[in-house]
């Protein structure tokens, strides 16, 4: 079963939490706390099986908003295992600018779909967004600060020091941002580059 309680729950539990705060006259201050639980989202903790069968490895109390849709998550899991060593932009493409794509929590699900809009076969964006891992169908390949909060979590992961990822982040015509942890470095590579890609997705 899973932890996450459903907004419709929320809202139930809420409104009847605050009416008997307003019955008691508000003098139990456990009201407000469980208040705050229930509208910070907790429940997973790094290193859980998130719903899509991969691995928490960022949470956010006070949540993110994915810029695609302005949806408000508090957490990222990533597929437990890599899909593949794959380059970045398809054969014709490693010169193409693919406009508006972020570097911030909450931009790599819009710079899949931009990557994608423009460069059909990307292969490093493709693989992630057609993921399916848990039966969830909203994987895509992590912005540069996405893979970043993801290196700071290796051990947890199962990524190994040194090994080179993609970010769904561009860098300029012909480079996107990559990065590998041990120590954390992050950097623009020729999008026709073979690197390892690892899906991840919000909630």
């Amino acid at each position: 079963m899973s932890r996450i309680i459903s907004m419709k729950t929320k809202l139930y539990l809420i409104a009847v939490l605050l009416l008997c705060c307003f019955l008691s006259g508000c003098n139990n201050p456990w009201y407000g706390k469980i208040v705050d639980h229930l509208i910070e989202g907790e429940g997973y903790n790094i290193g859980d099986t998130g719903p899509g069968g991969g691995i928490i490895f960022y949470r956010s109390t006070k949540g993110f908003t994915m810029t695609d849709n302005g949806e408000t998550c508090h957490y990222l899991e990533v597929s437990p295992d890599d899909l593949d060593s794959i380059y970045w932009a398809s054969t014709g493409y490693t010169a193409t600018n693919i406009p508006g794509t972020g570097t911030t929590i909450g931009t790599g699900r819009k710079n899949t779909a931009a990557i994608l809009a423009v460069d059909t076969w990307a292969p490093a964006a493709y693989f992630c967004k057609t993921y399916d891992g848990g039966g969830e169908t909203d994987w895509f390949l992590p912005s540069k600060a996405e893979l970043e909060e993801l290196f700071k979590q290796s051990a947890v992961v199962g990524i190994s020091f040194g090994s080179p990822y993609w970010s769904s982040s561009q860098y300029n015509d012909s480079d996107a941002w990559y990065g590998y942890s041990g120590p954390i470095y992050i950097n623009g590579a020729n999008k026709g580059t073979y690197y390892n890609v690892r899906a991840i997705r919000a909630f």
